[in-house]
């Protein structure tokens, strides 16, 4: 809760936006909007907005840990946030989440299929989205038969999110 502040919204805005912000800081800022808003529907709410999803995405172009942790933060805005699942799919979330599936880092490719998943979950419209983009076919080359494989697991759950959609293209 004491993230949810006006003042905390405004510093972390100009931290993000700022591009003197160096890329260590960039990477913990992102972390610490992951935290805020992970099972939290009023700072969902509050970070949620088109400017902080907008930066997110803009951010999505570094590589490594800043990639991932933007990703994070876009896993627990949608997680079970229906407000956060519109606007990250309004910003051209699909697109960009589908492009991480070929990112030379499992760890980025897993963190893109779970979102994906959480965008789908109960939304048709996003659902059918990631079908016109091709998501079918790109979550199905993530699976594999390896039970451990994480990436394998959240693709085959994103594919079962897909209802009706994701059913016909198959």
């Amino acid at each position: 809760d004491m993230l949810c502040t006006d003042k905390i919204e405004k510093v972390l805005l100009e931290l993000l936006e700022c591009p003197e912000t160096p890329q260590r800081v960039l990477c913990g800022l992102c972390l610490l909007l992951s935290h805020a808003v992970w099972n939290h529907p009023r700072n969902q709410q509050r970070f949620g907005s088109e400017r902080f999803v907008k930066k997110l995405f803009s951010l999505l172009s570094q590589h490594g840990d800043l990639t991932l942790y933007c990703l994070m933060a876009l896993v627990n805005l949608s997680y079970a946030n229906p407000q956060g699942q519109a606007c990250i799919c309004g910003c051209g979330g699909i697109p960009a989440l589908l492009g991480q599936l070929s990112s030379p880092l499992y760890e980025v490719r897993r963190t893109a299929s779970f979102c994906l998943g959480n965008l789908v979950k109960e939304n048709l419209s996003n659902a059918q989205e990631l079908v016109r983009h091709g998501g079918v076919e790109l979550l199905v080359r993530c699976l594999n038969d390896d039970e451990e494989d994480e990436l394998s697991k959240t693709a085959y759950s994103a594919l079962c999110l897909l209802g009706e959609s994701g059913l016909s293209k198959l």
